[in-house]
């Protein structure tokens, strides 16, 4: 079924991406872009006089526009995957690293045991050599 195929896009109603994604959405968006002086220019502009400034270029051949943009895409998406496979490596090791300081602790936790066992039983075992040298001498 449709759902068990993932996210799908209301631009084109493919699977596995949404409309920001979407080659045929970003190719319309590419085809309408035009270029203006923003207002920030214009002031810092030395002329009086108020001549606003529009651009649009076009192709005769939208293949060559398309192949382009299909091309960005490809090296954004190559991009954006690979940031996301670090991205998954780092979350990885933050938690390789919780789970070996939660280790730690737990060895450091037995090793203090351990030490104070080594302890009270080195102390009995003094406890009775003496009690057996005291023996022996009586």
């Amino acid at each position: 079924s449709d759902q068990d195929k993932g996210i799908r896009c209301f631009e084109c109603e493919g699977f596995w991406h949404i409309r920001p994604e979407c080659l045929n959405y970003l190719k319309k968006l590419k085809k309408g872009m035009t270029s203006t002086l923003s207002d920030s220019e214009e002031e810092d502009a030395e002329e009086t006089s108020n001549n606003a400034f529009t651009g649009k270029c076009e192709t005769s051949s939208e293949t060559s526009n398309d192949d382009l943009l299909d091309e960005e895409l490809a090296e954004a998406h190559k991009h954006f995957t690979s940031k996301w496979e670090q991205s998954c490596q780092i979350i990885e090791q933050e938690n390789i690293i919780k789970k070996l300081a939660q280790e730690k602790d737990e060895l450091t936790s037995t090793i203090t045991e351990l030490k104070e066992e080594v302890t009270l039983l080195n102390s009995k075992l003094t406890n009775v050599t003496n009690c057996e040298d005291d023996e022996q001498r009586n």
